[in-house]
């Protein structure tokens, strides 16, 4: 969430030995008033038992810039977490050509996940901040700060954030279609960011069902135009009932993988902390590169996480980047493209932050990594003529070497025409 651009004109006025200044703000539009005519109340959670089996297509900014993947989970029974009564959730994630497996204890009162497995983590997090966002302050239990929201309420208390943001509130009754089937939905609705012609957050759910059955969600950005998506989902399947684990057979793909890559002399467990910081060759970004392993080898896998800095202030992220990282000859030509290879043509980072895993490819020796940014339009095209980069140089070594001091890399090459 980016910090509130409010325009603040301050006008003084000097009368003899008295000053008064008189401060105007630049105000927006509100909603009206929402609340639909049904009677009832919503929880995450509502209904949900045991046997439930429930398929998700879903995003997260926070997971690689919004990036698709399928959740299928199964409620299997209680659990207790710490002092909190809980379901087991058996889980499975399909993430491109990955399978990951594992559990989820989720909240009774909340739905939220208070643990998940290991290779689930980082989806349970896009779980709790999307499917199940309403649960900061929409719970099962009433207390003084949330509970069950009424359909008829005007607003729905559900957002902590800057003074100014809209609330989500009931607006519609709409029938809509999702998995093979019509339902009847209460539309919610708030505005994404100000503004005359803002962007609108919309969340459909169903009276007596545990989930919301479709949504799409916006980053508060303020008075800004572009309003990246921040979390967007729709269910694909459901059942009740269901007494068997329908994951039983579904073998996970993640050991296998961590296993070849041990397999190939690689490193499976790695920090990303080797950190290369320096400004774009036309000063536009100022670029904080972290990269592991400490040593990368050819074949193996690198990993790579980039911020995009102001130039004149470092600790501020710009958002809305295209890029792309090309390895670069030391005759100016390049070889490859990581945007081309993912069948892009270009790399996006909506916050500014970016993690991005690379096959080695390139070396033994010292490799240029070059990583260019384009200039950002609201509506993710590239601008021509407008390109940027910064060169990350890095020493890839061979198989089973014995690790030695880096020496000087080669300096900055020049970007060729393209």
């Amino acid at each position: 969430m980016t910090r509130l651009h409010t325009q603040v004109t301050f006008i003084t006025i000097s009368i003899g030995v008295m000053m008064a200044t008189i401060m105007i703000t630049h105000a927006h539009a509100a909603w009206p008033v929402g609340g639909v005519d049904k009677e009832g109340s919503w929880y995450p959670g509502e209904g949900l038992q045991q046997g439930d089996y429930f398929s998700y297509s879903l995003c997260h900014i926070n997971y690689r810039e919004c990036s698709e993947f399928r959740m299928d989970f199964w409620i299997a029974g209680d659990v207790q977490s710490a002092d909190k009564a809980g379901w087991l959730a058996e889980a499975v994630v399909y993430d491109k050509n990955m399978i990951m497996s594992g559990r989820m204890h989720l909240i009774k009162t909340t739905s939220e996940p208070a643990r998940a497995s290991p290779d689930l983590d980082v989806y349970a997090r896009a779980f709790e901040q999307s499917i199940v966002w309403f649960s900061r302050h929409t719970t099962a239990e009433a207390h003084p700060y949330g509970g069950p929201q009424e359909f008829s309420a005007p607003t729905w208390q559900a957002l902590i954030c800057e003074p100014g943001c809209e609330q989500p509130a009931p607006r519609a009754i709409e029938n809509i279609t999702v998995a093979g089937k019509i339902w009847e939905t209460i539309r919610m609705d708030w505005a994404a960011n100000w503004g005359d012609d803002p962007a609108v957050n919309r969340v459909w759910i169903v009276d007596e069902f545990p989930f919301p059955i479709r949504a799409r969600a916006h980053v508060f950005v303020g008075f800004e135009e572009h309003s990246p998506v921040e979390y967007e989902f729709v269910l694909l399947d459901y059942g009740r009932n269901v007494q068997e684990n329908p994951f039983a057979d579904v073998a996970s793909s993640n050991l296998h993988e961590r296993d070849m890559e041990i397999a190939r002399g690689c490193e499976a467990d790695f920090k990303t902390d080797t950190l290369v910081t320096k400004p774009t060759i036309n000063g536009k970004y100022y670029v904080h590169v972290s990269y592991g392993p400490e040593n990368p080898k050819q074949h193996c896998k690198m990993s790579w996480y980039i911020e995009f800095a102001d130039r004149d202030d470092r600790t501020k992220v710009l958002g809305n980047v295209p890029f792309d990282v090309l390895v670069s000859n030391w005759d100016g030509t390049y070889t490859r493209s990581l945007a081309a290879e993912q069948g892009r043509d270009f790399l996006y980072s909506a916050l500014g932050q970016y993690g991005l895993d690379i096959r080695i490819r390139e070396g033994p020796g010292p490799v240029n990594y070059v990583l260019l940014v384009y200039d950002a339009a609201p509506t993710r095209m590239v601008l021509p003529g407008s390109d940027d980069y910064a060169t990350i140089p890095i020493r890839i070594y061979e198989h089973n070497a014995i690790t030695v001091e880096s020496s000087s890399l080669r300096p900055d090459t020049c970007i060729p025409e393209w």
